[in-house]
């Protein structure tokens, strides 16, 4: 009965560990991405824009590149 669990165990065990690494890569890209960004959220503190709607800015392109690349991604698999 051990020896039948063994694969499903392997498999689960892979899935989580590519599920770690695809979100940690996202996460990281998309910091970098923030980063690079920064002189055109000053740009937009400047000109007036509120903190809130540049903060609903961000969150709306990072899901969005997130969401675009994982489709990508999937379609490639």
């Amino acid at each position: 009965m051990l020896s039948e669990d063994v694969p499903v165990s392997v498999a689960v065990t892979a899935l989580l560990v590519a599920l770690v690494i695809g979100t940690l890569s996202i996460a990281t890209t998309m910091g970098l991405a923030v980063a690079a960004d920064q002189r055109d959220r000053a740009v937009l503190a400047a000109i007036g824009i509120s903190r809130r709607s540049r903060s609903v800015l961000l969150v709306t392109q990072t899901l969005t590149v997130a969401l675009l690349g994982g489709l990508v991604a999937s379609s490639w698999a």
